[in-house]
Protein backbone atom coordinates (compact mmCIF):
# COMPACT_ATOMS: atom_id res chain seq x y z
CA UNK A 1 0.00 0.00 0.00
CA UNK A 2 2.79 2.48 0.62
CA UNK A 3 1.88 3.48 3.95
CA UNK A 4 3.00 2.03 7.16
CA UNK A 5 0.70 1.66 10.55
CA UNK A 6 1.98 3.60 13.71
CA UNK A 7 1.70 2.99 17.20
CA UNK A 8 2.53 5.75 18.49
CA UNK A 9 3.10 8.47 16.18
CA UNK A 10 4.34 11.86 17.69
CA UNK A 11 5.38 15.60 15.91
CA UNK A 12 6.32 17.84 18.49
CA UNK A 13 3.41 18.01 20.82
CA UNK A 14 0.97 15.71 18.94
CA UNK A 15 0.75 11.69 20.59
CA UNK A 16 -1.18 9.19 19.02
CA UNK A 17 -2.13 6.47 16.81
CA UNK A 18 -1.91 7.21 12.99
CA UNK A 19 -1.26 5.71 9.53
CA UNK A 20 2.42 7.28 8.84
CA UNK A 21 3.25 7.69 4.94
CA UNK A 22 7.11 7.50 5.48
CA UNK A 23 7.36 4.51 2.63
CA UNK A 24 4.86 6.49 0.56
CA UNK A 25 7.57 9.32 1.32
CA UNK A 26 10.52 7.66 -0.29
CA UNK A 27 8.75 5.81 -3.00
CA UNK A 28 7.64 8.95 -4.44
CA UNK A 29 11.39 10.59 -4.10
CA UNK A 30 12.33 7.27 -5.93
CA UNK A 31 9.94 8.27 -8.32
CA UNK A 32 11.17 12.14 -8.68
CA UNK A 33 14.72 10.91 -8.66
CA UNK A 34 14.29 8.22 -11.76
CA UNK A 35 12.48 10.75 -13.59
CA UNK A 36 8.94 9.06 -13.20
CA UNK A 37 7.26 11.52 -11.09
CA UNK A 38 7.80 15.21 -12.22
CA UNK A 39 8.75 18.31 -10.29
CA UNK A 40 6.14 19.94 -11.29
CA UNK A 41 3.53 17.24 -9.98
CA UNK A 42 5.51 16.70 -6.74
CA UNK A 43 6.43 20.33 -5.78
CA UNK A 44 2.70 21.63 -6.22
CA UNK A 45 1.65 22.88 -2.47
CA UNK A 46 -1.31 25.11 -2.24
CA UNK A 47 -0.55 28.83 -1.75
CA UNK A 48 -2.76 28.08 1.36
CA UNK A 49 -0.70 25.26 2.38
CA UNK A 50 2.76 27.71 2.04
CA UNK A 51 1.18 30.67 3.55
CA UNK A 52 0.04 27.67 6.75
CA UNK A 53 3.68 26.50 6.77
CA UNK A 54 5.40 29.46 6.80
CA UNK A 55 3.10 31.37 9.72
CA UNK A 56 2.32 28.50 12.11
CA UNK A 57 5.03 25.18 10.98
CA UNK A 58 7.56 23.93 12.58
CA UNK A 59 11.08 24.65 11.24
CA UNK A 60 12.97 21.08 11.05
CA UNK A 61 16.48 20.74 10.33
CA UNK A 62 16.55 18.58 7.28
CA UNK A 63 16.52 20.07 4.09
CA UNK A 64 14.26 19.73 1.55
CA UNK A 65 14.99 16.49 -0.24
CA UNK A 66 14.03 17.41 -3.63
CA UNK A 67 15.73 21.50 -4.00
CA UNK A 68 18.15 20.87 -1.08
CA UNK A 69 17.89 24.03 -0.11
CA UNK A 70 16.14 25.41 2.91
CA UNK A 71 14.98 23.40 5.98
CA UNK A 72 11.24 21.32 5.42
CA UNK A 73 8.36 23.10 7.84
CA UNK A 74 5.61 20.46 9.26
CA UNK A 75 2.26 21.87 9.88
CA UNK A 76 -0.19 20.00 11.35
CA UNK A 77 -4.07 20.57 10.13
CA UNK A 78 -7.56 19.26 12.34
CA UNK A 79 -10.64 18.53 10.75
CA UNK A 80 -13.86 17.53 12.58
CA UNK A 81 -17.25 19.10 14.22
CA UNK A 82 -17.16 22.42 14.86
CA UNK A 83 -13.46 23.25 13.32
CA UNK A 84 -14.05 24.72 9.91
CA UNK A 85 -14.35 22.49 7.02
CA UNK A 86 -11.33 23.48 5.34
CA UNK A 87 -9.32 22.29 8.70
CA UNK A 88 -8.12 24.19 11.48
CA UNK A 89 -4.12 24.58 11.92
CA UNK A 90 -3.16 23.13 14.72
CA UNK A 91 0.22 24.24 17.02
CA UNK A 92 2.52 26.81 17.39
CA UNK A 93 -0.32 29.28 17.90
CA UNK A 94 -3.00 27.31 18.37
CA UNK A 95 -1.84 24.13 20.68
CA UNK A 96 -4.30 21.34 21.90
CA UNK A 97 -5.42 22.76 24.73
CA UNK A 98 -6.60 26.06 23.34
CA UNK A 99 -9.23 23.77 21.26
CA UNK A 100 -12.35 22.54 22.32
CA UNK A 101 -12.97 18.77 22.82
CA UNK A 102 -13.64 17.34 19.37
CA UNK A 103 -14.87 14.04 19.40
CA UNK A 104 -14.12 13.33 15.82
CA UNK A 105 -10.81 15.24 15.49
CA UNK A 106 -8.28 13.66 12.56
CA UNK A 107 -5.27 15.51 12.12
CA UNK A 108 -2.57 15.50 9.42
CA UNK A 109 0.96 16.24 9.76
CA UNK A 110 2.38 18.08 6.25
CA UNK A 111 5.82 18.66 5.44
CA UNK A 112 6.13 21.66 3.13
CA UNK A 113 9.60 22.81 1.89
CA UNK A 114 9.10 26.42 1.11
CA UNK A 115 11.69 27.30 -1.51
CA UNK A 116 10.24 24.68 -4.03
CA UNK A 117 7.12 24.02 -2.83
CA UNK A 118 7.42 20.50 -2.40
CA UNK A 119 4.51 18.95 0.16
CA UNK A 120 3.72 15.91 1.43
CA UNK A 121 1.32 14.34 4.16
CA UNK A 122 3.59 12.65 6.53
CA UNK A 123 1.18 11.10 8.74
CA UNK A 124 -2.30 10.64 10.14
CA UNK A 125 -3.40 10.80 13.58
CA UNK A 126 -6.72 8.70 13.73
CA UNK A 127 -7.18 8.17 17.69
CA UNK A 128 -8.28 11.61 19.08
CA UNK A 129 -8.96 9.59 22.08
CA UNK A 130 -5.18 9.57 22.70
CA UNK A 131 -4.25 12.76 21.32
CA UNK A 132 -2.48 14.83 23.93
CA UNK A 133 -0.71 18.06 24.84
CA UNK A 134 2.97 17.30 25.98
CA UNK A 135 4.11 18.82 28.99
Amino acid sequence: MGYARSESSSFGWLQGRGIDHRLLRARTLRGIASGDISLEEACDADPELTRAASHFGVERQDACPVCGQGPLVEVSFGFGRGLPREGQVIGGLFPAHSFPRVSDLAIYVVEVCLSCRWNFLLRKLDRPGEIEAAE
